[in-house]
């Protein structure tokens, strides 16, 4: 089982990925120390994303939609073994993963090196965790919409993550 955030232990990395140190999420958190992190990008049979609304006692972003089911790596554990987990977690599903791109992200909250994947299901999905309080679906255009006229209700690493993934699209 996945370890209260509060004694979670993350691998702490340089802007370049590169190892530091283990230390534990609270202390990652409270000084924004960079940190490797998962990400999914989950699609359904007609191609439409899904989108999360995180619980409100998250430590970071809290309430915020996120695009996919996402996680911080904890010590021990891969970047693709986190995502595994992150699924299972967050939407009760295990379906293959297909590893798209990294990419570095910062702000006044979170620094972190982001691993993305792909992965397509129509569910069915749970929500077991506590994590995701609600969740839907957009067509890329939908969603693109939404981020343009309401970024204030989306985790900005996220938006980051769809942007560069669209970019990559092209």
């Amino acid at each position: 089982m996945h370890a209260t955030a509060s004694k979670e232990m993350v691998i702490v990395v340089s802007p370049t990925n590169r190892f530091k140190k283990i230390a534990p999420r609270e202390e990652v958190r409270k000084q924004n120390l960079w940190h490797r992190g998962a990400f999914i990008l989950v699609f359904n049979s007609k191609g439409e994303v899904m989108v999360n609304q995180r619980s409100h006692s998250k430590d970071v972003y809290a309430g915020l939609w996120e695009i996919g089911p996402a996680g911080t790596v904890s010590a021990g554990e891969s970047v693709r073994r986190t995502a595994v987990r992150e699924l299972a977690e967050e939407i009760g599903v295990n379906v293959r993963l297909k590893p798209l791109f990294v990419f570095r992200f910062e702000d006044n909250h979170t620094r972190e090196v982001g691993t993305v994947y792909i992965a397509i299901s129509d569910g069915p999905f749970k929500f077991k965790d506590g994590e995701v309080i609600a969740s839907k679906f957009y067509a890329p255009e939908e969603l693109n919409s939404e981020i343009a006229n309401n970024p204030e209700r989306f985790t900005p690493d996220s938006v980051f993550m769809w942007k560069k993934y669209l970019g990559q699209a092209k």
